[in-house]
């Protein structure tokens, strides 16, 4: 049986004036002889879309009100999508292929060789600037199939490979409308719009599950398993993770933050410290509370004077006056994850060097302000 419809298929009555386009159906599976091998039967999904052309004029198409648009997507054996390079496009019998990788058919227009289209009439600028809505109609149908759900966005057409001037538009048309609708299977179940969908690292995937990036970013992560195209995602505009909403956990989501095993907090201090970008990060950071400090509180780098867990057995008879990175965080990421210990550096934590002490703790408070805030016992241990 053939791929395509003959011209009986098309409708020269009923036509509907409340919509240009109607889906009508799709999930036929049809087998398509391979031109590389005619004993071998290849499977395909072949979708039709129903486009109302009652108010164009062609001459040579007179009295003809409605016509199909016949996608029709090239399968794997086990029903993943198998992109074919130079899918021919049809006019009933192939015209020629424009680049896409999948087969169109639709009632073109032809010049009298049969090898190309009249570019300038209505009645084909119709037909072609429908494609995108057909392909947009096909997904919906794509959801109900487990492989093809995760492998579709490899028929997305690209623009070095779409070169044909006449059907360049489509490229542009087909990612504009996908960005519309809820085409990408999210990692926490269902589908979202791309604008709705986190672009992340592993390394962030594994830090904030699917929840946590709804709860936190308001965007999920794509399915596992799914197989775009390389940069077919950024394409349709997929949000990428940016460093100020991973900051945003030291700042609104600080009680968010709160509620990690200290576990979760040394690796995510690791992943700063080991990010490409980590100088964005301290610089982000130096303004928001983000050190866990001994007294249960997040110190600020520009605001606090941070100090290591004490060295010295000795008392100083300030101790209580000064910021000290908690003791446990401190301890765990000496010896779990030193990448953390050096971040620290970089957000001038200081050791209780007695240089450090007097530049950072007992010269501030050696003034109008600073002796107000400063008890009995602390100024004694200052000038001991």
């Amino acid at each position: 049986r053939s791929l395509l419809p003959s011209r009986a298929d098309v409708s020269t009555g009923g036509a509907s004036s409340s919509s240009d386009g109607t889906w009508l159906r799709t999930s036929l599976r049809w087998p398509v002889r391979s031109s590389n091998s005619p004993r071998r039967r290849d499977r395909s999904f072949r979708s039709k879309f129903s486009l109302n052309m009652a108010g164009i004029v062609e001459p040579k198409r007179e009295k003809v009100e409605r016509v199909d648009v016949v996608l029709a997507f090239p399968l794997s054996a086990d029903g993943a999508a198998a992109p074919v390079k130079g899918c021919p496009t049809y006019a009933f019998l192939p015209i020629r292929e424009f680049g896409f990788s999948f087969y169109i058919q639709a009632d073109f227009v032809l010049i009298s060789s049969r090898e190309g289209i009249h570019e300038e009439l209505p009645w084909n600028r119709r037909l072609r600037d429908s494609i995108a809505p057909a392909f947009v109609a096909a997904v919906e149908e794509f959801k109900a199939h487990p492989a093809l759900s995760l492998s579709y966005l490899r028929f997305l057409p690209g623009k070095s490979e779409v070169v044909d001037p006449f059907f360049v538009p489509v490229v542009a048309q087909t990612i504009d409308a996908l960005k519309e609708v809820a085409c990408i299977p999210a990692e926490g179940g269902g589908w979202r719009k791309p604008a709705e969908v986190l672009l992340a690292s592993d390394a962030i995937r594994e830090l904030f599950t699917s929840a946590d990036a709804v709860a936190l970013f308001g965007a999920d992560y794509p399915a596992p398993g799914f197989v775009p195209p390389e940069g077919g995602l950024e394409r349709l505009s997929c949000r990428k993770l940016l460093i100020p909403e991973v900051l945003e956990v030291f700042g609104k989501h600080s009680e968010w933050l709160k509620g990690k095993d200290l576990a979760w907090k040394v690796q995510f201090y690791e992943y700063i410290a080991k990010s490409p970008k980590r100088a964005d990060y301290v610089a982000g950071m130096l303004k928001l509370p983000c050190i866990p400090a001994a007294d249960g509180r997040m110190a600020t780098p520009e605001g606090d004077a941070v100090f290591y867990p004490l060295s010295s057995t000795e008392m100083y008879g300030f101790e209580h006056m000064l910021t000290v990175v908690d003791g446990e965080f401190h301890a765990r990421a000496t010896e779990t994850a030193p990448d953390v210990v050096t971040l620290l550096d970089s957000l001038g934590v200081q050791h209780d060097e007695p240089y450090e002490l007097i530049q950072r703790h007992v010269l501030p408070h050696h003034t109008s302000e600073g002796f107000e805030k400063a008890d009995r016992p602390a100024l004694l241990g200052h000038v001991r």
